[in-house]
């Protein structure tokens, strides 16, 4: 079922601007005999009569506004965040998911925007929403082709249509990953990656087929407002140009204002580059390597062996696909994720402030006990967190305004930084803590075809004992580094339970679980763009290979400044809070609520006490000793994978409901 978010209002207004959005919420009113005006996507005195009559016919308040209750009656998608469903062949491709996939259906830009959880529906002539170009989140109404089926977001395809040619539309996930496809239609297939300009005619006359130009020369221009005329020369490659086109094409498909906002196209037109940047599905990871990833190999320690689970290094079998790095990616469902699985879903997804209260709030939920014994300061890391203001760092400041955000494996989607116990200030700096998506396909092709290759892990939130100590690789040692252990050379790496990933370029609930020595450090990300891990977690910046700590840069040497560790300390403890922007944002909204914050208890890797004694005591774990280490984590891991199928690695009232057992 579709889960709802948030609480959009398309109200009457005197703006001239267009709304595409409101173009469907017309488009529904008049499919219902409701609205006989304009379908402009201007919310006026006729939208709003019409508005009105649906809810007086609904039994609802008459209040001539599109709420989230007046638009789930006209089946509207704007206030939902998902939907969750099953499909059957051919809208589900047998040949790449088993029947039991669950596809998460959704706008990649979050709640508010367009998106349609129908693509199996029947076309009806009344329902504006059974559209083909609509209800298969594929604007662009392409057809099945090999190359789409390699593309993001690829689900199947409808049944044949009535045309001669019994085209049969693509099925995506969500309307960004359709505009991708048809921005790698025109950039890669179409134009072969030329830059020049093309005219609108060339373009016609490619994406036509048999159909005769005349109606998407008629339709490019309604919807360009006659600018898209025959001769007009397209940069494709000019984002408000492309833009333009997208616009009119769309539109031109689904016979009326498509109904994606600027930013979805922004989002799909990026997909659609990171796409053809990483040359495609299929290219192995040698035909990939920029200078940034060789400048990545030199700073890689390393030292990450198979632990526990050593299994997984069993002989490749060659019969795995061949993937790329552009499938590295987030779960799109936050519940296949182990690092908020827990949580109430929806998840949190609005700013809030993080301030001292919410950090111990964190710590509270998670039943840590972080040492702070050096300087008073706590290392607080954010998985999937960024600066609400867009800004690189934030210091010294009582609390701080974030977002949530899905981690990403190529950018910077998370936040690094400490807090003060004694000032109680907090500060906050860009950088990542999950691995570099070329890492994980080169470790993915290690073990699915025997390529070279460093082994990869993501490290899961807990809290972590780290040692100020040195970092290493073939460039050299970087001195003044936090090394996951209790001491500074890679001989004292510590313990701990990692996620790995085999069968693809996503981390989640069914992956392996590997009780090991990671070695998985805080250091500067080293690269200009993006950052340099198998698992560290890292800050943008640099510093010199086997020079003073003073080279440091960027928001790295903010953070080394801030955390204390500039040049001293070296040898001494300072714990690291791992945690996540959506269960910060959760923490956040139970105290603003004045709610019980024992709701949010999650234990993990670092959680002592009482109920990790009683969790031990149930699993059998020889000695119960009251702290969650990597033999309880391994322990719980093995039954969650006995009892459910899949692993979380944490314990929470919900998780011991579904094993059955006791917690509290």
């Amino acid at each position: 079922m579709p889960q709802a978010k948030g609480e959009l209002v398309f109200e009457q207004t005197n703006s001239t601007i267009v709304d595409r959005r409101v173009v469907l919420i017309q488009l529904t009113l008049r499919d219902r005999k409701i609205y006989s005006g304009k379908i402009d996507g201007l919310f006026g005195p006729k939208t709003f009569d019409a508005v009105q009559r649906l809810q007086k016919q609904k039994g609802l308040a008459e209040t001539g506004k599109v709420d989230s209750t007046t638009g789930e009656r006209l089946g509207l998608p704007f206030w939902f965040v998902d939907a969750i469903i099953t499909l059957e062949p051919p809208f589900r491709d047998d040949d790449k998911f088993g029947p039991d996939t669950e596809f998460v259906f959704r706008s990649e830009a979050g709640t508010g925007y367009f998106f349609s959880a129908w693509p199996d529906a029947a076309y009806d002539s009344t329902n504006i929403l059974t559209r083909r170009a609509l209800r298969t989140n594929n604007p662009g109404a392409l057809n099945i082709s090999k190359w789409q089926k390699a593309m993001p977001g690829y689900v199947g395809m409808t049944h044949p249509d009535n045309s001669p040619n019994r085209n049969k539309t693509t099925i995506y996930s969500s309307p960004e990953f359709g505009v991708a496809a048809w921005g790698v239609l025109l950039k890669d297939i179409y134009f072969k990656g030329k830059k020049d300009p093309v005219s609108v005619g060339s373009i016609i006359d490619k994406y036509r087929g048999s159909i005769s130009r005349d109606p998407y020369l008629a339709g490019y221009a309604k919807y360009s407002n006659g600018e898209l005329v025959e001769d007009y020369m397209v940069d494709l490659y000019d984002p408000r140009e492309l833009a333009k086109l997208a616009i009119a094409a769309f539109s031109h498909e689904f016979g009326s204002w498509y109904p994606l906002t600027d930013e979805q196209l922004t989002a799909g037109f990026a997909e659609a580059e990171r796409y053809i940047q990483a040359g495609g599905r299929g290219a192995l990871i040698a035909d990939l390597v920029s200078d940034e990833d060789e400048v990545e190999d030199r700073f890689a320690e390393g030292i990450d062996t198979f632990g526990s689970l050593t299994s997984i290094a069993a002989p490749f079998t060659g019969r795995a696909e061949r993937i790329g790095v552009e499938d590295a990616r987030w779960p799109l469902n936050p519940a296949k994720a182990p690092d908020t699985w827990h949580l109430p879903m929806p998840p949190h997804e609005d700013e809030f402030d993080l301030s001292v209260d919410v950090i111990k709030g964190l710590v509270s939920v998670g039943l840590y006990e972080p040492d702070v014994s050096t300087n008073g300061r706590l290392v607080i890391a954010l998985r999937g967190c960024v600066l609400a203001d867009g800004s690189a760092s934030v210091e010294d400041a009582a609390s701080i305004r974030v977002k949530p955000a899905r981690p990403d494996h190529e950018n910077f989607r998370c936040l690094l930084g400490c807090l003060d116990v004694n000032s109680t200030l907090l500060s906050l700096h860009t950088a990542s803590t999950v691995p570099r998506r070329t890492g994980m396909l080169r470790f993915y092709n290690k073990m699915n075809f025997g390529t070279k290759g460093k082994n990869c892990n993501m490290l899961p939130t807990g809290c972590y004992e780290y040692c100020v100590g040195t970092h290493g690789g073939t460039a050299g040692a970087i001195e003044y580094v936090l090394r996951l252990g209790d001491g500074p050379t890679p001989d004292d790496a510590g313990q701990a339970v990692v996620l790995r990933t085999t069968n693809d370029l996503i981390y989640g609930t069914m992956d392996i679980w590997d009780n090991t020595r990671p070695a998985d450090n805080i250091h500067p990300a080293f690269l200009d763009v993006s950052f340099s891990s198998l698992g560290c977690l890292t800050v943008r910046g640099k510093q010199t290979p086997d020079g003073s700590y003073k080279t440091g840069t960027g928001e790295w040497r903010k953070f080394r400044a801030n955390v204390g560790f500039n040049g001293s300390y070296y040898g001494e403890r300072f714990d690291c809070l791992l945690s996540t922007g959506h269960e910060a944002a959760a923490v956040a909204s139970a105290i603003s609520a004045a709610s019980d914050l024992a709701a949010l208890t999650c234990l993990r890797q670092g959680s002592r006490g009482p109920l990790v004694m009683q969790l031990q005591e149930q699993l059998g774990v020889d000695p119960a000793d009251s702290q969650f280490g990597p033999q309880t984590c391994e322990e719980l891991i093995a039954r969650q994978r006995s009892k459910l199928g899949y692993a979380t690695g944490t314990w929470s009232p919900a998780m011991a409901k579904l094993l059955e057992l006791e917690f509290g």
